[in-house]
């Protein structure tokens, strides 16, 4: 598979650690810029390396029912571990979501076995945290030590109801130095910046093998490499609460793609889809993650960025689809951005409408503001009630 395609998905049905590197980069900025908080929540199910063959099974329930009970796709780092970050999630917030993570894997069995997790969780102010793994692993295995079944907090100890925590404890060996070392690697990688390579061309996108994933978890787009519009939706649940609790500004963007319908009559549908792979590449090329809503629509879910962020995000979105062009195919998008303001809840539904219908609503190779005048071709207007981007 060429390197300019996402492995969106592990085979266990959770999202793969270059998803989770996308999307700590996609959000660094916001948290970094603003003081956001976050939490890190580290799992991994009790005694696992005593299942044997049974364990790609377990974790694979694990993972869908992690899914099924809360909304919320954790992201698989390592052969047992798997992380849920909590943009906008103090410790408090991490832990409430620990106790329900616990929670929902015991309640009743995987693979026909009686299956519990140890859960570490640890806040921070930002991904940026080198320690964050660290504090968070190391929560995770005072769980273990103390029976397993536990959710902990760093700070704050354990959270389980002490009723539900095993009668007998039973100490766990401690993690051997292999382990850690594994722990703190796979974290420094994701958290590391470096300066951006400059642009060089690339190959043409493949589009993931779709055989390579449980048709039930229909997360990756086998056309494009984008995700789908149902994980946007799950990904916008998990958000909901942190918008709401922690003030947290959010924004979506929608580029609609102008007259794409003549690309597949003039050119042929597998020219199309070329185009519609080569477009969910450039989106995710501006560090974020693209959603396909439509047929020739792509979304960008932005997490810490209000409206005026998110029209320079919009705006450069725009000038990366009409880059695509040639000299035989003029590529353009309008574009609409809907914001959420912070503590004002998220609904899906009602922003996505939003920022659809500001995407209609603009004129050809544009970008409009849910509400506002739509920006020329070139960069924002200069009309009232438009947002400049310096």
């Amino acid at each position: 598979m060429p390197e300019s395609v996402l492995p969106i998905m592990d085979v266990t049905g959770a999202f793969s650690r270059d998803a989770l590197e996308a999307r700590l980069a996609a959000e660094r900025h916001a948290l970094r810029r603003d003081g956001t908080p976050c939490a890190l929540l580290v799992l991994e199910p009790d005694d696992i390396a005593t299942y044997g063959a049974a364990r790609p099974e377990i974790m694979r329930g694990v993972a869908e029912r992690l899914r099924e009970r809360h909304r919320c796709w954790p992201y698989r780092v390592s052969d047992d571990a798997f992380v849920i970050p909590l943009t906008g999630g103090d410790e408090a917030m991490g832990a409430e979501l620990a106790e329900i993570v616990r929670a929902s894997v015991a309640i009743r069995p995987i693979a026909g076995r009686a299956i519990t997790v140890s859960v570490g969780v640890a806040a921070g102010q930002g991904w940026d945290d080198p320690e964050l793994a660290a504090r968070a692993d190391a929560a995770l295995r005072h769980g273990q030590r103390a029976g397993g079944n536990a959710a902990v907090a760093a700070d704050s100890g354990l959270v389980t109801p002490a009723a539900e925590r095993p009668p007998r404890p039973r100490r766990l060996a401690a993690p051997s130095a292999e382990v850690t070392e594994q722990r703190e690697s796979w974290w420094s990688v994701l958290t590391k910046r470096e300066p951006p390579a400059p642009a060089v061309p690339t190959d043409p996108v493949v589009a993931p093998d779709p055989s390579a994933a449980d048709p039930l978890h229909d997360v990756a787009d086998d056309l494009t490499g984008a995700l789908t519009a149902d994980a946007l939706s799950w990904e916008a649940a998990e958000l909901t609460h942190r918008v709401e609790q922690n003030g947290t500004p959010a924004a979506l963007v929608v580029a609609d793609l102008d007259d794409f319908s003549a690309v597949n009559s003039t050119f042929g549908r597998g020219a199309g889809d070329d185009v519609l792979r080569e477009i969910a590449r450039r989106v995710q090329a501006q560090d974020a993650r693209a959603y396909r809503v439509g047929g020739d629509a792509f979304a960008v879910l932005l997490t810490g960025d209000d409206a005026r962020r998110a029209f320079a995000v919009a705006e450069r979105i725009r000038r990366e689809i009409a880059a695509a062009s040639t000299e035989r195919l003029a590529l353009s998008a309008s574009v609409g951005v809907a914001a959420v303001r912070p503590g004002a809840g998220f609904e899906l539904e009602a922003v996505e409408a939003r920022a659809l219908a500001a995407a209609k609503a603009a004129p050809p190779d544009a970008v409009r503001i849910d509400g506002g005048a739509a920006a020329p071709v070139g960069g924002p207007a200069a009309a009232p009630g438009v947002l400049r981007v310096a």
